[in-house]
């Protein structure tokens, strides 16, 4: 939000230094900004109270990661600390369920908060010590998702320095990887569409059945 009312001052400034718009256009356009963030964010702040309910109430560890997972989504996109919070009890749960997945999955959110808040390093370690063959699909189109996000962020903060290029090479890298996992699930899930299409239909109901489609 911050960043939209920076730019929209840096658009319009210009504009009513030269006449073309004055002071309270300008203002009104802000204020109406600040009013929209505010009505978005109470939605938000609804939808999470209702998320930490289910949580607390989840009758077993699976739906209770599934709740804390949500709320660290919900968070990571305005509350970083409260999303690393809810990030450190999922992992928590994970480990003392020996959930393999969310085990997983919260270590790939945690290495995207190291990476927003600039600990690009720590977040290439975290993601280095996984191995994305042992994950499944989703899992991991998320992991290269989150490697790509982050060097994109190290390729900003390194502009105009001699590593910029090496970051860009290695954001692409992992958007090249990110699709060609989704490729490769798209023609595994087209050649299981198909060998079903190509299945007789009498094998494939039960023999009572058999009568009333011939």
């Amino acid at each position: 939000m911050k960043l939209l009312i920076y730019l929209l001052l840096l658009l319009t400034m210009p504009l009513a230094a030269q006449g073309k718009t004055d002071e309270k256009t300008l203002l009104d356009c802000i204020d109406k900004m600040i009013e929209n963030d505010q009505y978005y964010q109470g939605i938000k702040e609804k939808e999470l109270k209702h998320l930490k309910r289910q949580a607390y109430e989840a009758e077993d560890n699976q739906t209770r990661l599934l709740f804390l997972d949500s709320i660290y989504h919900a968070y990571s996109t305005y509350r970083y600390d409260s999303a690393y919070a809810y990030m450190k009890q999922g992992l928590e749960l994970a480990e003392k369920c020996h959930n393999t997945y969310y085990i997983l999955r919260n270590q790939i959110n945690r290495a995207s908060i190291l990476s927003v808040r600039g600990f690009y390093g720590k977040a290439e370690s975290l993601l280095q010590s996984l191995n994305p063959d042992e994950m499944p699909y989703q899992l991991k189109q998320y992991y290269y998702f989150t490697y790509a996000w982050l060097y994109n962020y190290w390729e900003s903060y390194a502009k105009n320095s001699d590593y910029a290029e090496v970051f860009r090479a290695q954001k692409k890298h992992y958007m090249t990887l990110l699709i060609q996992s989704f490729n490769e699930n798209n023609k595994q899930t087209s050649s299981i569409s198909i060998s079903w299409a190509n299945t007789p239909i009498s094998t494939t109901l039960p023999a009572r059945n058999r009568s009333t489609i011939i």
